[in-house]
């Protein structure tokens, strides 16, 4: 880019960045959303999630991960069958005390299957 270019550009940047984040309406019931994002591919990204997700689980936190709800409406959209949900990680077992922990909620998977007119296939441990 010329100089000039690089001016505007720079300024551009500028005016976009000072509007700020747009207002987007409350949740009913939920304080606060942690969205983890990454603008390259790999499993980086879910990882860090379920860990985060454990990790909130374990401090008595009501958590909830939306991949799910996403991707049945996506291969909706372009016409793709969804045959049902799969829970994964559904429970943790402390390795130290056996402790068993429904990281998700007990119950998550069969209410989003409701919601979205699907069955549960099945659970992941």
């Amino acid at each position: 880019l010329s100089g000039a270019d690089s001016e505007i550009l720079k300024q551009r940047r500028t005016q976009i960045m000072s509007r700020g984040l747009p207002k987007q309406k409350q949740i009913e019931g939920v304080k606060q959303v942690i969205v983890v994002a990454s603008g390259k591919g790999g499993v980086g990204k879910s990882t860090t999630a379920v860990n985060l997700a454990l990790a909130l689980a374990a401090n008595d936190s009501d958590i909830a991960l939306m991949d799910a709800h996403k991707g049945a409406e996506m291969f909706r959209k372009v016409h793709v069958p969804v045959l049902g949900l799969v829970q994964n990680m559904s429970v943790f077992q402390c390795p130290k005390c056996k402790h068993k922990t429904h990281i998700f909620g007990a119950d998550g998977a069969r209410k989003l299957a409701q919601t979205l007119d699907l069955d549960v296939l099945g659970k992941l441990f």
